[in-house]
């Protein structure tokens, strides 16, 4: 019997940018490990291929289809979630996203962003998210004031190594690093 994923299915969109750098967001999903089950990667113009052979020539299992209707249906599970894949300069949501995102949000999809386009502020998203049951989290919608926290020099009592991975700009690799590197502790018994 195959074994089944207790995460949650998500469709990540990344329509005709799968192959860019702006896909950025959509190739840490497909690489893994994510808190999701990536179902398919919306992308018309990779379609019919795997998203990871896409992405660097390792097949992944992950469907890369031309909508989201092929995605919902090519599942074999209901997607709960809808994830905006790309990460483009100036955080602007791309116009071909927003239908998807519409289609979504009307089918009782979550939707999840890192744009600085808050999609919780769009009142049709908004609208048919509550109408249909589905939430939206935009991760850039800072937190109200009350769950700030503020230096207390606490971290100074964390006796765990740190290793600090920077990057003088975007989508140069620095959560690839991380990955990696926390993989090869991980193989190595180190807890990371």
């Amino acid at each position: 019997m195959p074994k089944t994923s207790t995460r949650e299915a998500a469709v990540v969109l990344a329509h005709d940018r799968l192959g860019t750098l702006d896909a950025k967001t959509a190739h840490g999903l497909i690489r893994g490990p994510s808190r999701f089950e990536i179902a398919a990667v919306v992308d018309p113009a990779c379609a019919g291929r795997d998203a990871g052979e896409v992405l660097d020539g390792r097949a992944r299992g992950i469907p890369v289809v031309a909508t989201l209707g092929a995605a919902r249906e090519r599942a074999p599970r209901r997607p709960e979630w809808c994830v905006v894949g790309v990460a483009t300069s100036g955080g602007v949501l791309p116009e071909a996203l927003y239908g998807s995102l519409v289609e979504a949000a009307g089918a009782g999809m979550s939707l999840v962003s890192g744009l600085h386009r808050l999609l919780g502020n769009d009142p049709e998203l908004a609208r048919l998210a509550r109408l249909h049951g589905g939430r939206i989290v935009d991760l850039r919608r800072p937190r109200p004031t009350s769950e700030l926290r503020f230096w207390t020099g606490e971290v100074l009592g964390v006796e765990a190594p740190r290793l600090a991975v920077l990057g003088t700009d975007c989508a140069i690799g620095k959560r690839t690093t991380t990955t990696l590197l926390r993989a090869a502790l991980r193989q190595r018994g180190v807890a990371a």
